[in-house]
Parts: structure tokens; C-alpha cells; sequence
């Protein structure tokens, strides 16, 4: 080896030293048979220890300060790839990215066929793991679920002050679920409805709420977060703009596609799901608002939503629509009652058609 190699040959190494390590995170893959379509984020890679029920108060407000001050990485070329295609993209200022993909010519994608779609880093400056999504591919007659987070599936009081601020400081391991709901959706899931998850928590907070929803076995599904950064960022408290946004981008990219749409009474969930439906009154085949404690019974809920007080009243009108048995229903209904005994008014029906179910009759 030349002099002249060496010198390149210890500049190659020596950048090779000075690259990053970066992660890249892919919150949402979905599609139809059509189109296929990615967004995530690239960010600087930090090693940390999984969450613990025991994790003292100064633990868990490091991670959380370490995650509201991600480090994002701008600019950053990235490869995705499709068997024989692919294209090159950057991140932008504050390293996002998306990507859509359109199927082969002569080709549909679809739940048998999922297309798996890779991406890698191609700038030197970095250096990431490549990463393999399959999309959740949504076609005709597919029923898919739009839920809520906060309050919905998880307790998090987040209309409630000093509540509020109890739950925000719990970590993934410690945050308290709605009773019900992950058996109740994860019954859906099995029967092909995918869960798409549409919160105004920030996305920042990402990987805690991924965590969440895998601790308590909920259906992994596209997440869609707010964008808090500094340019085109979402709004904090324009709650029904950023959501029917989002809904209005879902119903065009799945165009044949119904949803069932979950809520809580806490911010804007039924309105925003009312005016939705009002756009796409054939699409939208139910509207469930949990009641939050602090909303008293006699508030009216919207005209075409059912408000429930828990997930076993939105199971017991699930079996009505035919989405969900009465057995599945009646196990939802013992997660919510617990220890306590549950009313007889609730339970009696459910319980004599299943015991004609099983006995034949």
C-alpha cells in the first residue's frame, strides 16, 4: 500500500470515527393497496435503562426532560427501499421525515402481500442500525379504529391540574391503564380491525407511549403525535384542527376504509368525531366517548356519539353492532367491576345468552 493510500485510508477511518450514532424511528406505517406511507424521525442515539415501577421521582423526571429535549438530527440522508425500489431522502430541520411508496405496476399491496419497506442511512456523517416496517395495509370493506390516548386508553387526567401532573411524572412502567380497553381492542384487532392511534400528546413522548401500549399488550398500530418543534409545528391547544387534519388525511389516503372512532369527554374528541362524520356519514360507523369523572352525567354528549361510562358499556354496544360477543363482553365488564360485584342489570342478559350459546340451545 501506497503512502497516498494509507493517508486516505486513515482520513476514512478517522471520519468513520467522528460519525454519529443516530436511531431512526418509524411512528407510523400504513396503507392501501395502493400507496404505502412512512413518517418517523432521526435522533440521536441515547442508551437508557427500561422504565421500572420503582424508579424513583428523580429518575423518571430525567426522562422525561431527556425526552422533551430530544436531539434531532437535520437534514440527514436517508434510503428507503422496496425490493428492486427505493429513493433517497433528508430529514428536515428537525429530522423528520416521510415517505410514500407506490405499489409495483401490475401490482397491489395487501394484508397476505404486506410490502417491507427498509431504511438505511447513506450520509457518512452517521452512523444508524437500518430498520424493516411492514405497513397495516387497509383496503374495501376493512373496518379500522381511530383512538384516542389520553384519558382513552391511558389515565393521564390531563384536563385536571395537579392530577394531571401526578400521572405526567410516572414512566411507562408506572402509568395506569383505562380497565378493559387493551383486551377490548385487542379483540378488535384479531378480527382485522387495525388501531390507529391519534393523540395531541407531543411526539416527543413517542417512545413512552410505545412502551405504555406494549406493558399492557395493546395492539401496535400507527401512532400520529403533535409536532411542538419551532417551524410548522402543530398548535398546543387547537385541539380540532390538528385532529380533523389528521382524519381528513386518513379518510383521503384510505379512501375505502370505515372507522370506529374512540374518545374520551375530557378535551374535543366528540366534536371533532361528530364533525368527521358529518364529512364521511357513510365511513364513520360509531362515535365512543368515555365519560371522565370530572364530566358530570348531565353534560349532554353530541348528537351520534354514544357516551360510555366505561369499556364495558362501549362492549356491550359493540355486541349490538356485532363486533364483539357477549362472553368477550362480559370479561370486559369483570376488569372493570374488579372485586366489586357487578350490577345485575348489567350483567343478566349478557350472561343468559351465553349460557344458551354454550348450551346449544
Amino acid at each position: 500500500m501506497t503512502s497516498i493510500q494509507i493517508f486516505i485510508a486513515g482520513l476514512l477511518l478517522v471520519g468513520s470515527t467522528w460519525a454519529k450514532d443516530v436511531t431512526i424511528v418509524v411512528y407510523a406505517a400504513y396503507g392501501s393497496p395502493h400507496v404505502v406511507y412512512l413518517n418517523g424521525r432521526v435522533l440521536e442515539k441515547e442508551e437508557r435503562k427500561a422504565p421500572k415501577k420503582d424508579d424513583s421521582l428523580w429518575r423518571r423526571l430525567r426522562r422525561i426532560a431527556s425526552d422533551l429535549e430530544s436531539d434531532e438530527v437535520p437534514s440527514m440522508r436517508l434510503t428507503w427501499k422496496l425490493g428492486e425500489t427505493g429513493s433517497t431522502i433528508r430529514t428536515n430541520k428537525e429530522g423528520l421525515f416521510e415517505v410514500s411508496v407506490e405499489a409495483p405496476e401490475g401490482t397491489l399491496f395487501s394484508h397476505l402481500k404486506a410490502p417491507e419497506v427498509s431504511l438505511e442511512s447513506k450520509d457518512d456523517r452517521y452512523l444508524a442500525e437500518p430498520t424493516s416496517v411492514t405497513p397495516r395495509i387497509m383496503a374495501r370493506g376493512d373496518l379500522a379504529i381511530i383512538s384516542d390516548i389520553d384519558d382513552t386508553v391511558v389515565r393521564t387526567d390531563v384536563t385536571e391540574g395537579m392530577l394531571f401532573f401526578r400521572q405526567f411524572v410516572k414512566n411507562a412502567a408506572q402509568l395506569e391503564p383505562i380497565a378493559g380497553v387493551s383486551t377490548l381492542y385487542r379483540s378488535l384487532n384479531a378480527k382485522s380491525m387495525p388501531v390507529l392511534y391519534l393523540s395531541g400528546s407531543p411526539v416527543n413522548l413517542f417512545e413512552r407511549l410505545r412502551l405504555y401500549l406494549e406493558v399492557h399488550r395493546f395492539p401496535a398500530g400507527p401512532m400520529f403525535l403533535k409536532n411542538l418543534g419551532i417551524r410548522d409545528s402543530d398548535s398546543l391547544f387547537a385541539q380540532k384542527t390538528y385532529k380533523l387534519g389528521h382524519l381528513r388525511k386518513l379518510a383521503k389516503r384510505l379512501p375505502d376504509v370505515e372507522f370506529l372512532c374512540f374518545g374520551d369527554s375530557g378535551e374535543k374528541d366528540a366534536e371533532v368525531y361528530t364533525t368527521f362524520r358529518k364529512e364521511y356519514p357513510k365511513r364513520v360507523k360509531g362515535i365512543f366517548i368515555r365519560r371522565i369523572p370530572s364530566t358530570k352525567k348531565s353534560v349532554p354528549i353530541m348528537k351520534g356519539a354514544y357516551r360510555t361510562e366505561d369499556s364495558f358499556d362501549a362492549a356491550r354496544r359493540l355486541v349490538g353492532m356485532g363486533l364483539v360477543s357477549k362472553e368477550l363482553a362480559l370479561e370486559i365488564g369483570k376488569e372493570v367491576w374488579g372485586e366489586n360485584p357487578m350490577p345485575m342489570s348489567l350483567r343478566l342478559d349478557l350472561e343468559e345468552e351465553v349460557l344458551k350459546a354454550k348450551s346449544g340451545e
